[in-house]
């Protein structure tokens, strides 16, 4: 996808438009802007793993369980699709804050929320947003720092797998709620 590999400001909607093997008018038909165009495609890239994300959250078990569960699923599914990676650390980046509030309304909101009750669940002493952040921050940077990692002294082919990440991160966090009960 275009805007994964260029970000939303590196794509014109005519580069769109020929990638597709349309006329750019025909593409403004369907779409009145760039912006909408741009949503719609990240929509469609995070459709699947929306659902997925929502299932791992939906399974009837322990909320330990359930959340290591999610790691697991996200994990996989980050170091599945470059594409859905690229788009999330791009708008990252980029910081357009109207892209960002789109976003987080249109895509983001019901699987955030889902992620922050089950922090709650899972560690309630920590801050229940940072915590959603930490995971999916140490999951996405796990996986995309993968092709440094190979050139670190001391790494192994595990530190490669998605799976290795995974209970890592998951592992953390458990402790993290462990730490916070103790207190």
């Amino acid at each position: 996808m275009l805007f994964a590999a260029r970000g939303f400001d590196g794509v014109s909607v005519r580069d769109l438009a020929q990638r597709v093997g349309i006329s750019a008018p025909t593409l403004y038909h369907h779409f009145p802007d760039k912006q909408s165009l741009y949503v719609a495609a990240v929509e469609r890239a995070f459709a699947a793993h929306k659902q997925g994300i929502v299932s791992a959250l939906a399974r009837d078990i322990p909320p330990r369980a359930r959340l290591r569960h999610l790691v697991e699923t996200f994990a996989g599914l980050a170091a599945g699709d470059e594409t859905f990676r690229k788009l999330v650390l791009r708008e990252l980046l980029d910081g357009d804050d109207a892209r960002l509030a789109v976003l987080a309304a249109q895509i983001f909101s019901e699987p955030h929320g889902l992620i922050v009750q089950l922090a709650r669940e899972t560690a309630s002493d920590l801050d229940p947003y940072l915590l959603v952040n930490s995971l999916f921050g140490m999951v996405l940077f796990g996986i995309q720092a993968a092709p440094l990692r190979r050139h670190l002294p001391g790494e192994g082919s595990k530190q490669q797998k998605p799976s290795h990440i995974a209970d890592h991160v998951a592992t953390l966090l458990e402790r993290a709620g462990d730490r916070g009960r103790e207190r």
